[in-house]
């Protein structure tokens, strides 16, 4: 009889462990149908990032982002978030991949009407009246005037204005450009500032580094071993009709400030540059607008367009750097990934850059003057005016 009450007894531990193990494996289903998708496309990120991503390796470097380490953030945010939502999840990217490079960035999708462009007569982009976005200000008569820009965009800066500035101040001595925190297309720093100021073409000269993942071959922005130059969108900038294989090009090219670890995933090296040309206007009897030096201000704000004026400055000559290190965040034709699962969007530039020497475009430029201490970059300019 005891033994048949144990063997009844052990029948129900059975039992009662099957049911328990059922019950697990149905929470475990719908832990990982909940999940799974999610994580997916992490790991297809991750994917994505070590395929065509250039600077993988480079942005550790040069501002200590272990993209690895951010993926694994991702993984334990999204695994204890509730109700995911694919808002929640670029929430959970966007904190996880905090990357101030390279135009690197989530977003949602938009809805298709607002993927339409505006009409041609609106412009680009909204136009703010043009003296909440352009300073122009004479600073001492008869010797320093001061243009300062918030932004590059080409409606948002006028011509007229600028123009009508350089008839004011003809004779000046100085003319400070402030460009600390602008950003955008270059276009109109270039029409307003360098095409009228140069009376021969000046050239910015550097190189470029791919990585030939399927996103970045895929999309046309690279068009490898192509006939025709490469235009970097909105930049102004070619490149010279060569992508070099990467062991190649680097026996070829001295670049003592290129970090060689930067280069590992990329397959092709290239040369690109920025031409200026002339654009004297007859308003000004055919001489230059401004006939006296010209200093511009950077900051670590300068970045994308400001850090393509910044590296153009530094390499022609063309005027003065004052204040700090630019902030890079530029890196040729960017890249587009839809998340297969969320749809959430990814960015990126999928060139990476350097100047003349070598040095990365996102370790920013150097002006030829820091600020003085306890000075920012106009007080500097200033007090460096009043020492010639």
């Amino acid at each position: 009889m005891k033994k048949l009450l144990a063997v009844v007894v052990l029948g129900l531990i059975w039992l009662a462990g099957c049911g328990s193990y059922d019950e697990d494996y149905e929470e475990y289903e719908k832990y990982d149908e909940q999940f799974s998708k999610w994580l997916y496309d992490i790991d297809y990120l991750m994917y994505v990032l070590e395929n065509n991503f250039v600077m993988f390796d480079a942005v550790y470097r040069i501002r200590g982002y272990d993209i690895n380490a951010m993926a694994d953030r991702a993984r334990a945010l999204t695994l204890r978030q509730q109700g995911m939502t694919q808002a929640r999840f670029q929430n959970i990217l966007d904190r996880s991949f905090r990357m101030s490079v390279a135009h690197f960035e989530f977003q949602l999708p938009l809805p298709e009407f607002l993927m339409q462009p505006p009409p041609a007569v609106h412009g680009i982009h909204t136009i703010l009246p043009y003296y909440e976005v352009l300073s122009l200000r004479v600073l001492e008569e008869g010797r320093i005037a001061y243009i300062g820009m918030r932004t590059f965009m080409m409606d948002q800066v006028p011509f007229g204005p600028i123009f009508d500035f350089y008839h004011e101040i003809q004779g000046f001595e100085h003319l400070i450009v402030d460009i600390r925190g602008a950003g955008g297309w270059v276009d109109r720093f270039f029409q307003t500032i360098v095409y009228p100021n140069i009376t021969e073409p000046i050239t910015a000269r550097g190189y470029g580094f791919v990585q030939t993942g399927p996103y970045v071959v895929g999309t046309r922005h690279i068009p490898i071993n192509s006939p025709r130059y490469m235009m970097l969108r909105g930049t102004g900038f070619t490149t010279d009709r060569r992508f070099t294989p990467i062991h190649e090009f680097l026996e070829e090219i001295n670049l003592p400030m290129l970090y060689i670890s930067d280069t590992y995933r990329a397959d092709y090296g290239f040369r690109v540059e920025r031409a200026a040309r002339p654009r004297l206007h007859e308003e000004f009897g055919g001489q230059v607008a401004f006939d006296g030096r010209i200093w511009v201000l950077i900051c670590g704000g300068s970045m994308s367009g400001g850090q393509i004026v910044s590296w153009f400055i530094d390499e022609t000559g063309f005027a003065t750097l004052v204040g700090e290190t630019s902030g890079g965040y530029f890196g040729g034709y960017r890249a587009n990934i839809h998340l297969p699962n969320s749809g959430v969007v990814l960015t990126f530039d999928v060139v990476y850059l350097t100047d003349s020497r070598g040095q990365a475009f996102e370790e920013g430029t150097r002006p030829h003057y820091f600020n003085l201490e306890g000075m920012d970059a106009l007080e500097t300019v200033l007090a460096l005016i009043q020492t010639q």
